[in-house]
């Protein structure tokens, strides 16, 4: 699944997310990305040049949007990676998904878990921040630690508590399906582990199978067991320590390990993130 070739010296961090593409007036809703830029900014302070900032898209961000993004986010080194091919398999069927949901956020799920490591080999360290995660400061990583997440999640999909655990007794790993699964919009990571043999071979096999995409495997439950089948990971030590954000979209506030869902505060949400500028 990894093109060797494509590998180089690691010779750094990259904070990365993926993001959608808006148009005429749904253009603000690049507000929260561009929110999310300046608090990574404000928290890297003088160490911003230690790290690359990559922002995938589905090609559907104009170069204008792109180049206002950079400016009000202060940061003209941003860099926008499209993975148009990818997405454009779903463009052309809007709905295969059983009860007639959208593949949308299936093939961002799928991204996620299965083909974003291609794109990052040059990195070695990899922090995930999506794109309405609002910090105020960036996760390290431990010498000898692979994988550190800001929650434990568990699995409520039905579909894929239905089929993944299934799949997952056919090669004898479904002792790792055990609903302690890493809160995956916001991480940091080695790169190696992802570039594993085991891991890669894993990963692919599960993109290919036939159940993947009509029963939604997400991206948190098959990187909670790769992690935890071969790298050993504890979920009880692999939170980031001292650690807290918001999440948007999720309407969420994780605080040192702790998911406290704000249904019905999303405006709340935004507002400490804005906050968090001053």
């Amino acid at each position: 699944m990894i093109n060797k070739q494509l590998e180089s010296p690691l010779p750094s961090h990259v904070i990365f997310c993926l993001t959608r593409g808006y148009s005429n007036w749904q253009k603000f809703r690049y507000f929260k990305l561009v929110l999310r830029n300046l608090l990574i900014r404000k928290a890297a302070k003088k160490d911003i040049r230690s790290f690359d900032l990559l922002i995938f898209h589905e090609g559907n961000i104009k170069k204008l949007d792109i180049f206002f993004i950079k400016l009000f986010s202060l940061n003209l080194k941003i860099k926008f990676k499209t993975v148009e091919d990818y997405f454009e398999m779903y463009k052309s069927h809007e709905k295969i998904l059983k009860n007639d949901k959208h593949l949308g956020y299936t093939m961002m799920c799928r991204f996620h878990y299965g083909k974003v490591w291609q794109y990052l080999i040059n990195y070695s360290h990899l922090i995930r921040i999506d794109d309405d995660c609002f910090i105020s400061k960036i996760p390290t990583l431990g010498e000898n630690e692979i994988f550190l997440c800001s929650g434990i999640s568990n699995e409520t999909h039905k579909e894929t508590n239905e089929s993944l655990p299934r799949y997952l007794q056919q090669k004898n790993l479904e002792l790792y399906y055990d609903h302690k699964f890493p809160y995956t919009n916001l991480y940091i990571t080695q790169s190696s582990f992802w570039r594993n043999k085991q891991v890669d071979n894993f990963l692919l096999e599960i993109l290919n199978d036939s159940q993947s995409t009509p029963h939604r495997w997400g991206d948190m439950p098959i990187i909670g067991v790769a992690l935890k089948a071969f790298g050993g990971w504890d979920y009880k030590t692999g939170i980031i320590a001292n650690y807290q954000y918001e999440h948007f979209s999720h309407r969420s506030i994780v605080s040192n390990g702790d998911i406290v869902f704000k249904n019905d505060n999303a405006f709340k949400i935004l507002i400490i993130g804005i906050l968090k500028l001053f």
